[in-house]
């Protein structure tokens, strides 16, 4: 940043923006599923479906695709 007195305000902008985007998301979920909802949200959309399918399976590649990124500061 040109001005890095502005870190903190950035920094405290983007997790309160993520803090709000998760939580409507949560709220979106629960409303949708109701007091049956599970752990993981996988585990609620229909197994037969290929929409649910790509959702899943794009769930497991996630990690799998961030670890050379969250690994090249430390190497």
């Amino acid at each position: 940043m040109k001005k890095q007195k502005q870190f903190s305000k950035v920094m405290l902008l983007c997790f309160l923006f993520a803090t709000i985007t998760y939580a409507s998301i949560a709220a979106m979920g629960y409303s949708m599923f109701g007091s049956e909802v599970q752990s993981q949200i996988t585990l609620n959309l229909p197994t037969k479906r290929s929409s649910s399918k790509l959702a899943i399976y794009t769930a497991l590649i996630n990690p799998i695709a961030k670890y050379a990124l969250m690994m090249t500061p430390i190497i």
